[in-house]
């Protein structure tokens, strides 16, 4: 695949994605079980044609030895994107180093986390992109494509600088 064309891939899908989540957000509202919002995020993905596998478990492998530690993570999106689902009062550090640790884990170079309890959706999202430059060279994610129209200027300025 070419760079510029991984880099609008993943783009397009995050946007899709976000999308998606916050159609969820606004049937449903804040205060439910994170469960709640993975289904039906996942069934308004099916929706908009867009596959994705949910609680999907994976090994972890130490010079090719399994560890016998295992990881589940909420959704892959088109075998790409990594998604984790949070219904937690306020989102913490320690949420996005999981992220972070499933992308180096799967070698995905981009990943949302997304907190549903919160009164806008698009407070409840953030963005992360992994180990992009170094595995495809001169090309990076544009960052503002959900920034432009989702996030407010204080987030978009929180993840232009990353």
């Amino acid at each position: 695949m070419e760079t510029t064309s991984q880099a609008d891939r993943l783009n397009q899908l995050s946007s899709i994605v976000i999308g998606a989540a916050i159609e969820v957000h606004k049937a449903l509202g804040p205060g439910l079980y994170e469960s709640v919002y993975e289904e039906c995020l996942k069934k308004e993905l099916e929706l908009r044609g867009i596959q994705c596998q949910s609680q999907l478990t994976f090994g972890l492998n130490y010079k090719g030895v399994n560890t016998g530690k295992s990881f589940r993570i909420d959704l892959l999106v088109e075998d790409e994107l990594v998604v984790e689902l949070k219904a937690v009062d306020e989102l913490t550090p320690l949420n996005e180093v999981q992220l972070v640790t499933y992308l180096k884990l799967l070698n995905k170079h981009l990943g949302l986390l997304i907190n549903f309890n919160v009164e806008r959706l698009t407070d409840g999202v953030r963005r992360k992109v992994y180990n992009f430059n170094d595995t495809i060279s001169r090309h990076s994610i544009d960052h503002k494509v959900i920034t432009s129209t989702l996030l407010n200027n204080a987030e978009a300025s929180a993840l232009s600088a990353k």
